[in-house]
Order: structure tokens, then C-alpha cells, then sequence
């Protein structure tokens, strides 16, 4: 199973590429998409003495935005769906999808990567303890879910702290895999 999200997507959405993105999706008329664009330019938080930066989608409490966001990552899903056979699942940007081995896995998040680059955009590389939501369906089924250091995963369902995990398809690749990720990890100072 793989987990991953966009870095600080929302801040980093291209109102240029996003709008190219929507007129492709709906076909309107472009006075409708000016009018659309003007005033989620208007929403969004810019410093009075700079000029707008045409990025960002404004995180305020209505469904345009979130529909909008949502909208961009319909290529992603569809490289998803082609590749994990249906297999995913994709709350805005966070992704997770099953795979039968790392090769896989490694083949799926570069076609997403790359999906995501032309659109000025990027996988994120840590991981938020509500982004571990689904451990207890992996659990269940059968994968060992560890925290960095090998043992049980125990973390609250907080927005804002980092979370490192292993999650491994049976005891068999977890005897041969943890070892040598400890010891990278070791290595890198990233564990005690």
C-alpha cells in the first residue's frame, strides 16, 4: 500500500493551469471563466503592496475552491485507475493505492510525479498522522505497519505533526527490508 500527498497543494495550484484544466473539463463561455478566475483571485490572501501571483487557492469555507482543487488532479486519477486497476483512493491530495511490489510502486508515483510537474506541482515527502487513517484496513489485512524504529505505530490523529512509517506485505519482506532501512536510517541521523 502507498500513502502520499501534494506538497502545500492548495498554496501551489496555477489559477493559469487550472483555469486551462477547467475550460477543458465544462464547456461555458470565457466571460464565465473570467468572471470565476477574477473572483477566486479576489478571495485569495496577497499583500496589498504586491501584485497577485496567479497561484494559490484560497482554503476558506466554500465547496468552489475545494470542487476546483479536486478537478486539477483528474489526470492523476485516471494514471490511478490505468495502473492499480481501480485500486485507489483519493481524498484531494492525499492518494492511497495497492501494489504488489516496490517495482510497482516506484513505476506509479513517477507517472504521478510527472503528471503533477507539468502542472508546476509535487509529491509531498513526509507523511501526517491523518494520512495513516487507513492502518487499521492494512492492518486487517494482513500488512505490518511499524513506526521508524520497528515497532507499533502509535500516534494521534493530529493535522500539524510529521509521522514516519513502514508498512510491509508480510513477515517475510519486513525480516529482509527493516534491517536495512533502520540502518540507512541510522546512518542518516534519523533515528537513535
Amino acid at each position: 500500500m502507498v500513502t502520499t500527498d501534494l506538497t502545500n497543494y492548495f498554496d501551489n495550484i496555477g489559477l493559469r493551469e487550472l483555469r486551462h484544466v477547467i475550460s477543458a473539463i465544462v464547456k461555458t463561455k470565457e466571460v464565465h471563466l473570467d468572471l470565476l478566475f477574477c473572483l477566486i483571485e479576489g478571495l485569495c490572501w496577497n499583500p496589498d503592496y504586491l501584485p497577485t501571483t496567479h497561484k494559490g487557492l484560497p482554503t476558506i469555507n466554500i465547496e468552489a475552491p475545494r470542487l476546483l482543487a479536486h478537478a486539477l488532479l483528474f489526470e492523476v486519477d485516471y494514471v490511478l485507475k490505468k495502473r492499480t486497476k481501480d485500486s485507489f483512493v483519493r481524498w484531494m491530495d492525499d492518494i492511497n493505492f495497492g501494489v504488489s511490489n516496490l517495482r510497482s510502486a516506484k513505476v506509479i508515483l513517477g507517472e504521478i510525479s510527472d503528471v503533477l510537474k507539468s502542472r508546476g506541482l509535487a509529491l509531498g515527502i513526509c507523511c501526517h498522522p491523518y494520512d495513516i487513517c487507513t492502518e487499521l484496513i492494512a492492518r486487517e489485512a494482513g500488512v505490518i505497519v511499524t513506526d521508524e524504529r520497528g515497532g507499533r505505530l502509535r500516534t494521534l490523529l493530529q493535522v500539524d505533526p510529521d509521522l514516519s512509517w513502514a508498512g510491509y506485505a508480510n513477515d517475510w519482506i519486513r525480516r529482509q527490508i527493516e534491517p536495512l532501512l533502520q540502518a540507512a536510517l541510522r546512518e542518516r541521523d534519523l533515528i537513535d
